[in-house]
């Protein structure tokens, strides 16, 4: 989970090819993980569409049963008395316009990361 650096255009390089930069380049320059709480794995800032689902959802449940978790964090975030867990990622299997132009044939980031 990414803000990418408040950069839109660095939104891009998660769609070209998986090989062309090394991933510690990936994650610490171009994609660094957003701010997350270290006990819970709340993230600190999320997409927009997760906080209107997380918004709708308090329109019926408490604070304390619904947060949005950095996916690096699930194991903190998911316990016994957990009982949804939504998943958002915009292109999944990398096969979004911008992908297969910037990536044909080769995988890509945002593909790399969601099978991980």
């Amino acid at each position: 989970m990414t803000n990418y650096r408040g950069n839109f255009l660095y939104g891009f390089i998660a769609c070209g090819p998986y090989e062309l930069l090394p991933e510690w380049v990936f994650d610490k320059v171009f994609c660094p993980a957003v701010e997350t709480d270290p006990n819970t794995g709340e993230a600190k800032v999320a997409q927009v569409g997760l906080r209107r689902v997380e918004s709708a959802l308090l329109q019926g449940y408490r604070r304390d049963e619904i947060f949005v978790a950095n996916p690096d964090y699930l194991s903190k975030a998911i316990g016994p008395d957990t009982k949804v867990v939504g998943i958002n990622v915009m292109d999944p299997l990398g096969m979004a316009p911008v992908t297969t132009t910037m990536s044909p044939e080769k995988l890509s980031y945002v593909a790399m990361k969601f099978k991980r």
